[in-house]
């Protein structure tokens, strides 16, 4: 059956345009652009035919059966749960907000199996920055042009400017923040369970200098106890090897069997955020030198051989309940009483002295040092005490605080901080409020590829190609729609 409709609303350009029909009344979408695609669902741009504004869509890869009473996918219910529910005074987190949830009958495939079949569609803000790892990855492959090699890209010809200090301290503060309201602000920790720079989005407005940082992708997260539920559901010698496991169900950076889940911030990969902050960082201060600080990674053997000592001394001390409580304090770096306090959280820390007697560049520098040691600590508590929640980060979110601020008011006036700025903030602005749905046309470029790949298969008709029956005609439209537009659109004609 063919899905073309004549329609008279206006486009750029006449041709064919792929409109999605959402289960709130006289709600429609129109296809922009894809965005992506992950283990779970698909991401594409879609333009709110009333508002005229960008929203991004996702789709489930999976249908689900069509019934009411149908569980949510995990990244709804887990910020369904966070926005209720976790509260911290003084932090505002930040993560996407959604807009709205739905299943949408999907036809075709019901009427080809039988059954009633549903897409899972959720529309999110979008955010106009695009996500960190976009704005990173330059200066990534200009520190290291191997990997440029190796990944088939090309090193930045000319320097690029360098990030603000303000910028990476806001990232910093932000990330930081959520971080601390999902660990420490409700009945029980919540862990994304898949933070790297590609999860994290900025979002540029016209007032603030300074775009805002935004945690998305819940897709994979757990709460405290499903973690620990995980460790030992999934052992491999108390339940079903990974290898056995259905697509999908395969918990993410899984914990040894009754121990406590690793923080969002862990080391133990190239894309962490701690690794990313340290590019950003090193790009902040490439004038100034950062050789004296290094990100503290201890030789995984000689960590082991200080692990076994500390959880042989903690087995030979009391275990009352004043004593652990002793021990706690001395050990979570992150409590502290004022600003006037010792960070605390390793040797050698210089940021004993006042802010306003050290760089914004050995700040930053700290900043990230301390991340580092924090991940330590975290290390071990994962191992000695289960029950913990992670190290808090109130510390941290206070010096990036003051150094962002202190920063943007020293820099914000420079040329170079002004000339960064309006590069990405026009971009960004431009790629929101640009009101533009993607037109197929037939003699375009869509088009033209879809007959020179069809006039290469023998005795088929260019219009009845790919994904159908022989003797079931499908236009250039539906061709093309079925290979890059996903969930349940249908094509219209417009003039």
């Amino acid at each position: 059956m063919r899905l073309i409709k004549q329609h008279d609303e206006l486009a750029p350009k006449p041709g064919y345009v792929y409109r999605f029909d959402s289960t709130i009344p006289h709600k429609r979408f129109y296809f922009v652009s894809k965005l992506g695609h992950g283990v779970q669902s698909h991401a594409q741009l879609v333009l709110d035919r009333e508002t005229s504004m960008k929203v991004v869509q996702k789709v489930g890869r999976t249908l689900c059966p069509s019934t009411l009473d149908h569980d949510e996918p995990t990244e709804i219910s887990v910020l369904r749960r966070l926005t209720s529910s976790y509260r911290l005074v003084h932090y505002q987190p930040r993560w996407i907000t959604l807009l709205h949830y739905e299943q949408v009958v999907a036809y075709r495939e019901t009427e080809m199996s039988g059954r009633h079949l549903s897409y899972q569609v959720s529309y999110w803000k979008f955010c106009n920055g695009g996500n960190l790892y976009g704005l990173v990855s330059p200066y990534i492959m200009e520190q290291r042009p191997w990997l440029a090699r190796s990944q088939n890209s090309t090193t930045p010809q000319a320097p690029l400017p360098k990030l603000p200090i303000s910028l990476v301290a806001r990232a910093i503060r932000h990330i930081c923040e959520t971080l601390e309201v999902m660990y420490q602000g409700g009945d029980e920790a919540v862990y994304h369970c898949d933070l790297h720079a590609s999860n994290i989005f900025l979002h540029w407005t016209k007032e603030d200098p300074l775009p805002d940082f935004y945690i998305g992708d819940f897709g994979m997260a757990r709460t405290a106890s499903q973690s620990l539920q995980d460790s030992r559901k999934f052992h491999p010698k108390n339940g079903i090897p990974f290898d056995q496991q259905p697509q999908g169900t395969k918990p993410p950076g899984l914990a040894p069997e009754g121990s406590r889940r690793r923080w969002d911030l862990i080391m133990n990969h190239d894309c962490n955020l701690t690794k990313i902050f340290w590019s950003m960082s090193k790009s902040a201060t490439r004038d100034i030198g950062y050789g004296s600080v290094r990100l503290p990674v201890p030789r995984p053997q000689a960590h082991r051989r200080d692990l076994v000592k500390q959880i042989a001394q903690q087995k030979n001390q009391l275990t009352t309940s004043r004593q652990r409580h002793k021990a706690n304090s001395i050990a979570s770096p992150g409590v502290c009483n004022g600003p006037s306090r010792s960070w605390g959280y390793g040797p050698n820390s210089s940021c004993q002295r006042d802010i306003k007697d050290t760089t914004h560049a050995q700040l930053l520098l700290e900043l990230i040092t301390n991340l580092g040691f924090l991940n330590e600590n975290d290390q071990l508590h994962s191992i000695l005490q289960p029950d913990l929640r992670p190290p808090s980060l109130a510390r941290i979110i206070e010096v990036a605080g003051i150094l962002e601020k202190e920063a943007l008011q020293w820099g914000r006036h420079t040329r170079a901080f002004k000339e960064f700025v309006r590069e990405k903030k026009e971009k960004a602005l431009f790629q929101e409020f640009e009101s533009i749905p993607f037109v197929f046309r037939r003699d375009g470029a869509e088009a033209k590829e879809i007959l020179k790949k069809a006039l290469k298969l023998r005795k088929r008709n260019p219009l009845e190609i790919y994904r159908g029956k022989s003797d079931e005609s499908e236009s250039l439209e539906e061709v093309w729609g079925r290979e890059h537009v996903a969930g349940p659109w249908r094509v219209v004609e417009v003039r």
